[in-house]
């Protein structure tokens, strides 16, 4: 497969526990469905044909089912063509990375509260009513950064009554 629609990143060890999955389920398939024609077939009822009835039974059931399963497949393959000779080319392109200009733009943020967004590994961040960064507080620093577009001076601001509440 050349372009999967799904990429992840598995280490070998989940890859073999993935293999070994599979494979018993399938041996457990194929055990319970020998199993159970083996029984039909050592049944000592009547006759073969009577014998044979429910299997004749759950084979056109089976027939149907495949038959169904394989117009699928069909129909998928032809709207995967269509859509190859319609577009040549892939539609969904990689999404550029974000960069310091883009990231600073769309949430209009100063260089100030761009560096601390970026300054430890814990941070408190804390949004305007519109979903904008409105202040940026970095763990085990006592400094606010706070937008200095805010008209409202509360934001950040530390209560009296529970000095770590933020009001």
């Amino acid at each position: 497969m050349k372009n999967p629609l799904i990429r992840t990143r598995q280490g070998w060890l989940m890859r073999l526990f993935d293999l070994l999955a599979t494979l018993i389920a399938w041996a457990a398939f194929f055990y319970l469905v020998g199993r159970g024609v083996f029984e039909m077939v050592r049944y000592q009822g009547p006759g073969l044909a009577a014998r044979l009835e429910p299997v004749i039974a759950t084979a056109d059931t089976l027939a149907g089912y495949v038959a169904i399963a394989g117009l699928n497949a069909c129909v998928l393959a032809a709207w995967a063509l269509y859509n190859q000779m319609r577009r040549r080319v892939e539609r969904r392109g990689k999404i550029p990375a974000l960069d310091d200009a883009g990231l600073s733009a769309s949430f209009e943020l100063t260089p100030k509260l761009l560096d601390a967004l970026r300054s430890g590994q814990v941070i408190e961040v804390h949004n305007d009513a519109q979903g904008g960064i409105a202040s940026v507080l970095p763990r085990g620093e006592p400094q606010l950064l706070s937008h200095p577009g805010l008209t409202n001076g509360l934001v950040g601001a530390r209560s009296e009554k529970a000095p770590y509440a933020w009001a």
